[in-house]
C-alpha cells in the first residue's frame, strides 16, 4: 500500500540510540536532562513504521551500532 505522504506536514521525532539497555526514564523527566549527545532527529509521518525508522536510523548512527544483527527495541 502506497500512501502519498506529501500534502501532509512532517513530525519530528527525537530519538534516542544507546548500544546496550534502555536510558534510564528520570532523564526524560525534564528537558536539562536529556541524553543530547545520542539524540537523531527524524522527519517522519504518522503512517511511517517501526522498520522504516529503523532503516532511517541505521543511515545515521554511527558504524558501532549499526550492526545488522543487533536488535533494535522500542520503549
Amino acid at each position: 500500500m502506497d500512501i502519498d505522504s506529501s500534502p501532509k506536514t512532517p513530525h519530528l521525532l527525537r530519538v534516542f540510540v544507546k548500544p546496550s539497555t534502555f536510558f534510564p526514564t528520570y532523564l526524560f523527566h525534564e528537558t536539562k536532562t536529556l541524553p543530547v549527545e545520542d539524540e537523531y532527529h527524524l522527519y517522519t509521518w504518522e503512517s511511517t513504521t517501526l522498520q522504516e525508522l529503523v532503516q532511517a536510523l541505521v543511515g545515521i548512527v554511527p558504524e558501532k551500532m549499526r550492526s545488522y544483527q543487533g536488535n533494535w527495541s522500542f520503549r
